[in-house]
């Protein structure tokens, strides 16, 4: 339901970006908004994941749904270009993490040897979606001007309740193996200046420790 609801989001979002360029005067300043998101995106995937190392799958996942959100609201409600591409470059940023976050689970709970028909079968909604998004689009369209704020709008609130049970289903399973001694959590004890030399350790790849699980 996550993957399939990426996809639909993804493909509504791109059939009605066109209405918004038409709002605004300097449309060139989107396509660079995208073009920035790309790279944005990209260069930030190592970050991500380390991120949902250090803190946890959870956490990272609750992270990236609140960046997610936050970017969507910002295009909905923007007023210009300049507001309408800072909240794209977050929903992007947003979108690749949770995206990356669903492919570590999905690696995480399959086997070897069925992995590649995991990943295969969890792509398989953008072959609906291909034809739905559009559709969905110019439902959204014929309300009216405002039309394509719904569009996006609307899956600020959709997708929150569509991620609240693999969220729970994260933080559920990671106090289970807490309880069962698998995962532990250790009180690091460290000062305020401590803890940032740590974790720009911890991000700097050059000098970055191996992760024996504990904080």
């Amino acid at each position: 339901m996550a993957f399939f609801m990426l996809a639909f989001q993804s493909a509504i979002t791109f059939n009605v970006a066109y209405l918004a360029y038409a709002e605004f005067s300097t449309a060139p300043a989107i396509a660079t908004a995208n073009i920035l998101a790309s790279i944005i995106g990209g260069v930030l995937k190592l970050p991500i994941a380390k991120i949902l190392n250090i803190w946890g799958r959870a956490e990272g996942f609750l992270i990236f749904i609140v960046v997610y959100v936050v970017g969507i609201i910002i295009m909905a409600t923007c007023n210009g270009p300049d507001g309408y591409a800072a909240g794209y470059v977050l929903f992007y940023v947003g979108y690749q993490a949770i995206y990356l976050i669903l492919d570590v689970f999905v690696a995480d709970t399959s086997g070897l040897r069925n992995r590649a028909f995991a990943f295969a079968f969890v792509s398989t909604p953008f072959i609906c979606t291909a034809f739905t998004g559009p559709l969905a689009a110019q439902a959204y369209i014929a309300i009216g001007p405002n039309g394509w704020r719904w569009a996006l709008g609307s899956f600020a609130i959709i997708m929150p309740v569509v991620f609240l049970p693999l969220l729970v289903v994260f933080k559920y399973y990671q106090m289970k193996a807490e309880k069962l001694g698998l995962f532990t959590r250790e009180k690091s004890n460290r000062t305020a200046m401590q803890s940032v030399a740590h974790y720009f350790h911890e991000f700097d790849g050059r000098c970055s420790t191996h992760y024996n699980g504990t904080h």
